[in-house]
């Protein structure tokens, strides 16, 4: 804040007024932060002029433009959550309709994730490979238009919505099924890497399990903390229960959607709650990619 207050106000509010007459530049030279580091003035500018105006009870609550500091606060809560989108968007109108348009619910569980801190070479080891597994999730999920919720400890939660993703620049189930396919492709051989670093191996099969379903989930953020309701969040979240190691399971919705393509095939699979409630699930796989030259031959 500093450096921020010591710099020309006038050339601050030069640059701001360039930035506004064209979006394509960033405000700041840092892009990522730009809009964080508006915000940062505008504070710094309103306290200035608070400390120039004699009388208390001057309203400066109407030195910063509602509508800014509307779009800026809605950045805030949102941007640790978006995919990098194309296009400038009002994060708040883009949560507003994700409410209302279906989503795919995505959960991860790591098992035998108690073995692998347990057993682990040393905590550093440990801790260097959960990062990676951290870092790569959130990458993977804004690389496909995901939207990333949290991380539970030994697992994540995440969403595919169909309003994000048309502003992102795809279907929802495509960037789905892309992200399945490359994400489960780097857990398998993560997890078998770190096995090799573990002293006791436990008899079942340490890996990512994977759960999903389809439905609207209600976005809300209480406190810059995002909050998500839905009842298939619950049961992508039985899903994943369900599955083992290196699985994918999804439930009846999603199965239907996809059942049609051509790049996947399903497994049916008998499961049951914790409170004993059996159900029906189906095991996702999907379909190698052909190569250049198979492809090729299939059009010659």
């Amino acid at each position: 804040m500093v450096a921020l207050t010591n710099r020309s106000l006038e050339t601050t509010v030069e640059r701001l007024h360039l930035w506004a007459n064209d979006s394509s530049q960033a405000a700041l030279s840092d892009d990522f932060l730009s809009l964080t580091k508006v915000l940062l003035f505008l504070t710094v500018y309103r306290n200035q002029i608070e400390g120039q105006i004699s009388s208390p009870s001057a309203n400066t609550d109407q030195m910063v433009h509602p509508e800014v500091a509307r779009r800026l606060e809605g950045y805030l809560k949102w941007r640790g959550h978006f995919p990098r989108l194309k296009t400038r968007v009002d994060p708040q109108d883009v949560m507003e309709k994700a409410c209302h348009s279906p989503s795919i619910v995505v959960v991860g569980d790591i098992r035998r994730s108690q073995d692998l801190m347990t057993y682990a070479a040393d905590e550093r080891d440990f801790s260097r490979r959960m990062v990676e597994f951290i870092l790569k999730t959130r990458s993977m999920l804004n690389q496909h238009g995901g939207f990333f919720d949290k991380f539970t400890g030994d697992g994540f939660l995440g969403y595919f919505n169909e309003s994000i993703c048309e502003i992102y620049g795809s279907n929802y189930f495509d960037s789905f099924i892309g992200f399945i396919r490359e994400f489960s492709a780097f857990c398998n051989v993560h997890f078998r890497e770190w096995v090799k670093f573990v002293r006791k191996v436990p008899a079942q099969s340490i890996g990512l399990a994977l759960g999903a379903d389809l439905g609207r989930v209600s976005f809300q953020s209480l406190n810059y903390h995002v909050v998500t309701v839905s009842e298939s969040i619950v049961w992508a979240s039985r899903m994943a229960s369900a599955a083992k190691a290196e699985e994918m399971l999804v439930n009846n919705l999603l199965f239907q959607a996809l059942r049609q393509r051509n790049d996947l095939m399903f497994e049916s699979r008998e499961a049951v709650t914790k409170s004993g409630e059996s159900f029906q699930a189906w095991k996702l796989l999907i379909k190698d990619a052909p190569s250049k030259g198979e492809s090729e031959d299939k059009h010659s």
